[in-house]
């Protein structure tokens, strides 16, 4: 296959991945709704678990903020500014959203900022990874 073939192929199946995340999102979403509909209190007046709130969330795993960011990095393949490595950050599940975003994408930064072994700044805002750290994919 040629390498423009090869790229655009794998640009396709990012942008899929893309929009599967965010389908995932939305029905995580749903989820949580209908778990919070559907928790009945019980004669005593406590709250019993959900059958489906009781399901763990297989896709879920939480990473701390260098390792989610630097996970979102390689899989980009390229370097991306701080709010959207926030934004993939939590569309993929790999850390919490903050009810504060611009509390998050900051301590992000600052994150980053403190980890040169790991993190290089590629631009105003921009970052990617240093080193052995950008081949890993």
């Amino acid at each position: 296959m040629k390498p423009e073939t090869t790229k655009k192929v794998l640009e396709e199946v990012k942008d899929d991945l893309d929009r599967l995340e965010t389908e995932i999102a939305k029905l995580r979403e749903v989820k949580a709704f209908l778990v919070k509909k559907l928790a009945l209190p019980d004669s005593n007046g406590a709250v019993e678990k959900s059958p489906i709130e009781a399901e763990p969330t297989k896709l879920s795993q939480q990473y701390t903020q260098k390792e989610a960011a630097k996970k979102v990095l390689l899989e980009a393949g390229k370097p991306l500014p701080t709010n959207k490595i926030v934004e993939l950050m939590v569309r993929r599940d790999y850390y919490p959203d903050a009810a504060d975003r611009k509390q998050l994408v900051n301590s992000i930064f600052s994150v980053m900022r403190r980890n040169p072994e790991i993190f290089r700044k590629a631009g105003r805002g921009v970052w990617g990874l240093t080193g052995e750290d950008r081949v890993e994919l």
